[in-house]
């Protein structure tokens, strides 16, 4: 869980600061990447090498992550609340604007929210999660051989 402390104008021109939160569940980011070719970490890193080509896409990934991980944290602190009107709240607010904006304009800060809303893996399922990298390789990391054809 990520806690992000945002200063921003108001629409009525005072100044704010407030505390939201944001997290990810490992449930979310499987759903999240079966939509976004490659892990969304991989994706970034990719679309980041060449922002003036590819902004449009590393927005559009930015608004998805930001709005299916802001939630409010339960009294009790067992759940994790999310709706369609807490995301629908954040994005109508200033706030949300200024974060975004931090976000797609500041690799390393748009890096460190990704990783902060990240669960935190254990050893075994860090361990299981390289064992299928090796066992099923991208398309892009298979070597092709033009002179054998079948």
């Amino acid at each position: 869980m990520l806690k992000k402390t945002i200063s921003f104008e108001g629409v009525d021109g005072k100044n704010y600061t407030e505390d939201f939160y944001f997290n990810l569940t490992r449930a979310e980011i499987i759903m999240l990447e079966s939509s976004i070719e490659g892990t969304l970490s991989e994706k970034l890193k990719f679309l980041a090498k060449n922002p003036a080509k590819n902004g449009g896409r590393i927005m559009a990934i930015f608004e998805e992550v930001i709005l299916k991980s802001v939630g409010n944290k339960s009294e009790d602190g067992k759940r994790f609340e999310k709706s369609p009107e807490i995301s629908n709240d954040f994005k109508n607010s200033m706030a949300y604007d200024k974060l975004f904006m931090e976000l797609v304009t500041d690799a390393e800060k748009g890096a460190a929210f990704v990783n902060g809303i990240m669960p935190k893996l254990t050893s075994e399922e860090k361990a299981r999660a390289e064992k299928v990298k090796k066992e099923f390789p991208q398309p892009t990391q298979r070597k092709i051989n033009p002179e054998k054809r079948d």
